[in-house]
């Protein structure tokens, strides 16, 4: 795989595939951090992905290792503005906000109605379940939310239509604590690449 395929492909499973956060209005108050484990059945990164995130309020950082490459992803609505880190490299690029703000339930069950299905624990962690629906009332996958409104799984079933495979994301090892800004800003010594 050149590196443009690679890129083309990392990018396309990040706008598909990229961490869970937001539920509801509470959680743009809420600093945690996770471990997130994506599984899916097909596409280029069939397979297990693990990615540690971190999320205060709507700031969004993922970090995510396959095979020897390390890349970090950084979310920055407030600034209308993402990051793709390579630090290996020390590099950065900018990439479209548009395509980057996947962390919201509704980036993988757009344009559905939600239903209440009933309560589960997750991890350890009392949850609600809902499952999504199309507008035209077929299943879409489903969505298991904290009382603090952290989504903690998602199943996403396949859309051939759409091209998307199925997902199912997970967080655990879940830490409701303050996060250092930091982490969401480009650490000193990167350099910019060409915008994504």
């Amino acid at each position: 795989m050149t590196r443009k395929n690679f890129w083309k492909y990392f990018f396309s499973a990040m706008i598909v595939l990229l961490p869970i956060a937001s539920f509801s209005t509470d959680i743009l108050k809420q600093e945690y951090s996770a471990t997130q484990t994506i599984k899916s059945d097909s596409g280029p990164f069939a397979g297990e992905i693990v990615s540690k995130v971190y999320v205060s309020g709507n700031k969004e950082r993922t970090e995510t290792k396959m095979g020897t490459l390390n890349m970090i992803t950084i979310v920055r609505p407030d600034k209308h503005v993402a990051w793709l880190l390579n630090p290996k490299n020390k590099t950065f690029q900018e990439i479209d906000i548009n395509n980057a703000t996947s962390f919201a339930y509704k980036r993988y069950f757009d344009k559905s109605t939600l239903k209440h299905v009933g309560n589960e624990t997750i991890n350890g962690i009392k949850t609600v379940k809902y499952k999504a629906l199309s507008t035209e009332e077929h299943l879409l996958g489903y969505l298991w939310v904290s009382a603090n409104g952290i989504p903690l799984k998602i199943e996403k079933k396949e859309n051939a239509i759409h091209g998307q495979s199925r997902a199912l994301i997970t967080l655990h090892d879940l830490k409701i604590e303050r996060q250092p800004s930091s982490l969401f800003e480009i650490p000193q010594g990167f350099k910019q690449g060409n915008r994504i």
